[in-house]
């Protein structure tokens, strides 16, 4: 790390800014874009990646997913971090599509969490694999529309048929529920139903018991604040459709689809017909409501 820190590339993007003051304006709100250029970001990524055992591989960005895995996993793998097959050596992983949990468990990740030993009941639903949308879906359609032409021209979506995705998957295919919660900005917030009528979120079990802080965890900051009389304060980031960026396995898209509209013309046909979109990039536990 300190032979990486004394290259020009480090120099560079430590000389471009004082940390401190960008420090404040990122919590006050003031730093609205990214203080690095693209240009300085990619070279200073080449720098990390001469460093690994594969600075050639270690730049190749797998398709689906807009993360450096290669560089991250070579990196790791320098600190023996026990969970680097995760990224792109393990049959499910973040390289070919990570496991939604339906049929398959979820993996463990035991040098992190505890094992969950309870679970909650979800709501008594009638099993129903195609779901009508909410009435918020159906009154959104529009902006559900703009929204999912936007994943779409990301790689996260793909607008089919009913035909064509009952013959490509049979009886595995759900189509959840879509509602939307207006935002501010007058766009909407689609929430994908995988719990009601299709029922997948039923078969999936998590087997890490997720760990957040609490009474306790805020006592002993204001006791050590009180201790050492330095002032503490934290910062909370929203990073935008984070849960989006996680790649799904080919063989559980079924499990992800939802519908647009009831009734709405093709791309680029005269017909009016049911369109569909199928989410490829996303898990519908992610938008359960």
């Amino acid at each position: 790390m300190c032979q990486l820190m004394d290259t020009p590339s480090w120099r560079s993007l430590s000389g471009i800014m004082l940390v401190e003051l960008q420090q404040r304006k990122l919590v006050t709100g003031k730093l609205q874009a990214s203080p690095f250029s693209s240009e300085l970001l990619h070279k200073v990524r080449l720098q990390i990646a001469s460093q690994l055992r594969d600075p050639t591989g270690a730049m190749v960005v797998d398709s689906g997913q807009p993360f450096l895995l290669r560089l991250l996993s070579q990196w790791l793998e320098v600190f023996e971090d026990p969970d680097v097959a995760c990224l792109v050596n393990a049959t499910d992983s973040f390289a070919t599509g990570v496991n939604v949990g339906v049929g398959d468990p979820l993996p463990r990740t035991p040098q992190v969490f505890p094992p969950k030993v309870k679970h909650w009941k979800l709501d008594g639903t009638e099993f129903n694999p195609i779901a009508d949308n909410y009435m918020s879906g159906q009154l959104s359609a529009k902006e559900l529309e703009e929204k999912f032409r936007e994943e779409e021209a990301l790689g996260r979506m793909e607008p089919s048929k009913m035909s064509v995705l009952r013959a490509r998957y049979g009886g595995r295919l759900r189509v959840a529920a879509m509602a939307a919660i207006s935002k501010p900005d007058g766009g909407v917030r689609p929430l994908h139903d995988a719990t009601h009528s299709v029922m997948v979120n039923h078969a999936i079990k998590y087997r890490d018991q997720l760990q957040c802080p609490g009474p306790a965890e805020v006592a002993a900051v204001v006791r050590e604040a009180v201790e050492t009389r330095e002032a503490v304060f934290c910062v909370s980031a929203d990073i935008r459709a984070a849960h989006r960026l996680v790649k799904l396995r080919e063989e559980d898209w079924p499990y992800v689809c939802c519908v647009l509209i009831p009734c709405r013309r093709l791309f680029g046909s005269t017909r009016w017909e049911r369109l569909e979109y199928q989410v490829l990039l996303t898990g519908g536990r992610s938008f359960s409501l």
